[in-house]
């Protein structure tokens, strides 16, 4: 940043030290020279459209440059559009505009001018300074030069900024292509883990199934068996005696095979 401390400026505002009028300067009362940067950087493009299409009465077919151009062309002398300008600037900077009324000499102004440098806030210095009853040729000259710089620091700044944007665009873009496979594979796990729960869901089902007709044919058994039962109540107790008879065979014919030996 291009910065001029107090006693540069204040050599250039040495004939300032005796009093100006009282009154601030208007936008057509300014030096042409100061046209370009007031409008060009205190007046947001948008809204120097919105107020020359209401100055005009329609949308203008123009492009910005020429917007620009065409409102700097009004601005040296007093009519509608310049009229128009001075009441936005004059509205838009109310508080610098307060501020910078408390310094009564070209010094205690071209410090407040130093000042809004240093916070990076010189829109509304820039116009505040320029219509203050204390500031002069000199002054003014001072405060277009430091302008001039600081549009060019802020061209380079825009221009590394949109490098740095498009390195981050570039960058968004991997890893959101990367993102994506990643959502993809996700997807596709997914899809096979939820194919995987389906099988084992169906096979539970079966295998419930499947028990639910063992179950059955047990109790059917069971129950076939409590009949027979029921309807043979010696069954039990000649099955028990036909063990005990075959048992018995068994162990004759051992003791005759003995006794042949």
């Amino acid at each position: 940043m291009c910065q001029h401390d107090t006693k540069q400026h204040q050599h250039l505002t040495a004939s300032e030290k005796t009093t100006s009028t009282s009154r601030r300067k208007r936008l057509w009362d300014l030096s042409r020279d100061t046209h370009c940067p007031v409008v060009g950087v205190c007046i947001p493009l948008s809204v120097l459209r919105r107020l020359v299409s209401k100055v005009l009465g329609g949308i203008p077919q123009a492009d910005d440059y020429e917007i620009h151009v065409g409102a700097i062309a009004e601005c040296g002398h007093r009519n509608r559009m310049s009229e128009t300008l001075q009441e936005d600037l004059d509205r838009r900077y109310a508080l610098t505009i307060k501020r910078f009324r408390a310094a009564k000499t070209a010094e205690a102004l071209t410090q407040l001018w130093l000042d809004a440098i240093y916070q990076g806030d010189v829109a509304g210095a820039f116009w505040a300074g320029l219509t203050h009853p204390m500031c002069d040729t000199g002054l003014q000259e001072g405060m277009c030069r430091d302008m001039h710089m600081l549009q060019h620091q802020a061209g380079a700044t825009v221009r590394a900024d949109i490098v740095r944007f498009n390195a981050l665009l570039e960058e968004n873009a991997v890893l959101g292509r990367e993102m994506g496979r990643h959502q993809d594979r996700h997807a596709r796990l997914m899809k096979e883990k939820t194919s995987e729960v389906d099988k084992l869901q169906q096979q539970i089902v079966q295998l419930r199934a499947e028990n639910i007709g063992k179950d059955s044919v047990i109790a059917y058994l069971t129950n076939d068996l409590q009949q027979l039962r029921e309807a043979v109540p010696e069954l039990e107790s000649r099955q028990k005696l036909q063990q005990k008879i075959n048992q018995m065979q068994h162990r004759q014919q051992e003791l005759e095979q003995q006794l042949r030996d």
